[in-house]
């Protein structure tokens, strides 16, 4: 889920230092835009800046204000929306019923296994992906907010749990595919 914000902002420098972080909030799917109508803005006070979502304020920031806390700022509010948008949404990865609200996979019709934060924002984002590759860089990236250059065998780990977990619902290892490049996931039959 790609998120987008605009900055309604009088200090040139802040927004200049904001604008070049733009390649790191866009590996984040956090999209610079510049429509004041956006769901989130970032606005100027006079102690720092505001981070608004549907016109409340979600967040503050005093100055001095420090870049990471902003990007971290972002982060949370993402997922807070991930979460409220995954609800009342059941996702189908083929004849499976992956609710990522509830964190859980299973048949329809049958018992459901219970997923970690992890298993569930690792399943999100291959099924975001909508069945193309996503590398390990990116889904270290993305899930764990790990920098690429990080050595750790936690993508491996959770890929090797959550195909154990597909077969003891009686599903094979099909949906969850490694390629040459990385993980991708085969949502349809």
């Amino acid at each position: 889920m790609a998120v987008s914000f605009f900055m309604s902002l009088e200090n040139n420098a802040i927004k200049h230092i904001i604008s070049e972080q733009e390649q790191y909030f866009k590996s984040f799917d956090i999209n610079i835009s510049h429509d004041e109508r956006s769901d989130i803005i970032l606005k100027e006070t006079e102690k720092g800046l505001i981070l608004c979502h549907s016109g409340k304020i979600v967040q503050s920031f005093n100055k001095p204000i420090k870049i990471g806390e902003i990007i971290d700022g972002f982060l949370r509010l993402k997922k807070t929306l991930l979460n409220e948008a995954a609800k009342s949404k059941a996702l189908y990865i083929q004849n499976i019923v992956f609710s990522p609200f509830d964190m859980t996979l299973g048949m329809p019709s049958d018992m459901q296994i219970r997923l970690t934060e992890k298993e569930r924002d690792f399943l999100l984002a291959l099924y975001e992906a909508e069945g193309k590759t996503l590398s390990r860089s990116q889904l270290l990236q993305k899930v764990w907010e790990y920098a690429d250059t990080v050595e750790t065998h936690t993508l491996e780990t959770h890929v090797y749990r959550l195909r154990q977990k597909l077969e003891n619902i009686g599903f094979g290892k099909e949906p969850l595919v490694t390629t040459e490049n990385g993980y991708k996931l085969v949502t349809k039959i």
